[in-house]
């Protein structure tokens, strides 16, 4: 019986990584060029838009500080953040 658990977890384990895999190639063929935090930050805002976003929370979800995010955005975009959300 143990076993059997043990197998099942490793399929969706298995599963869940070629997800997860899957998932980053996709982002990464959206925008090849950009860096991967940017990417996800785009499709957090498309997602989300109708909720309300501030900086702390887009920070956290690539795991960066608000200022440095706002910098790097800044650089790579042309834009401030902010004016996005």
């Amino acid at each position: 019986m143990t076993s059997a658990y043990f197998i099942a977890f490793l399929i969706v384990k298995n599963s869940f990584v070629d997800f997860t895999n899957d998932f980053i190639n996709y982002l990464y063929s959206l925008a090849p060029h950009e860096r991967y935090e940017i990417v996800k930050i785009k499709e957090y805002v498309q997602l989300h838009y109708m909720e309300n976003i501030d900086l702390n929370l887009i920070s956290e979800l690539v795991n960066i500080t608000p200022s440095h995010l706002s910098n790097l955005f800044k650089k790579k975009k042309q834009v401030r953040i902010l004016l996005l959300i």
